[in-house]
This record gives structure tokens, C-alpha cells and sequence, in this order.
């Protein structure tokens, strides 16, 4: 099994907290970004359809918890889709979800998973 915070807090290229909005200012934590991937996975590049079940069950499991514990399907599911991070549009054209302090703060929270006895 791997083990995710999901309380972390991404930073910026200068070590600060990213804050969610300008008008939200808390700080977007590992939690809130991977709920969105989530959210977005039936548009995501790349994922089969029980990729994209598969990733229900996991955002399930993040939005109840502060800490994730997956089987290695539901955490190679995620890793695929962090890894992308993109989606694809009506038009078939692919774009990122979020820009690189981001999308790349979030893979190696992901890929720094702790594996733990299951």
C-alpha cells in the first residue's frame, strides 16, 4: 500500500504557500489539487475507463481523509494522472491543468508516497 499526506502545501519557486485564489487565500494543499485531477479524470489524456473508475474510488478515499492509504492499482491509477496532468477537450486538443510550481509541486508529492504494509 502507499501512503500520501495530503495535508502538504505546495510552494511556489520561492518556498512560499501557494495561495488557492487571490481571493481565497489559504493554501492550496496536496488534498485540493489531487480532489480536482479527480474531479477531472473522465477528461483526463490517457486513462481507460477503469483508470477512471479506479479514480473515483481514490477521490473518495482523499476527499475523507488527511491522509491517504491506496492498494498499488489505486496509487498507479493516480501516478498516471499526476504524471499527465493534462486534459483532453471536445476537440481532441490536450492542455495542462495547472501551471508548472503546480503540476510538477504535485508529482513529486506523489511520487515521494511512503509504501507501508497492507
Amino acid at each position: 500500500m502507499k501512503k500520501i499526506d495530503l495535508t502538504r502545501v505546495l510552494l511556489d519557486f520561492e518556498g512560499n504557500e501557494i495561495p488557492v485564489s487571490e481571493g481565497d487565500p489559504s493554501p492550496t494543499t496536496l488534498k485540493r489539487v489531487l480532489l480536482l485531477y479527480c474531479r477531472m479524470a473522465g477528461q483526463m489524456a490517457g486513462l481507460t475507463d477503469a483508470e477512471q473508475a479506479t479514480l473515483y474510488e481514490v477521490g473518495m478515499i482523499i476527499g475523507t481523509s488527511k491522509e491517504a492509504l491506496l492498494t498499488q492499482p489505486q496509487y498507479d491509477a493516480l501516478k498516471k494522472m499526476v504524471d499527465s496532468g493534462k486534459v483532453r477537450g471536445a476537440d481532441g486538443r490536450e492542455a495542462v491543468v495547472f501551471g508548472p510550481e503546480i503540476r510538477f509541486g504535485t508529482k513529486l508529492l506523489v511520487d515521494a508516497a511512503e509504501t507501508v504494509e497492507g
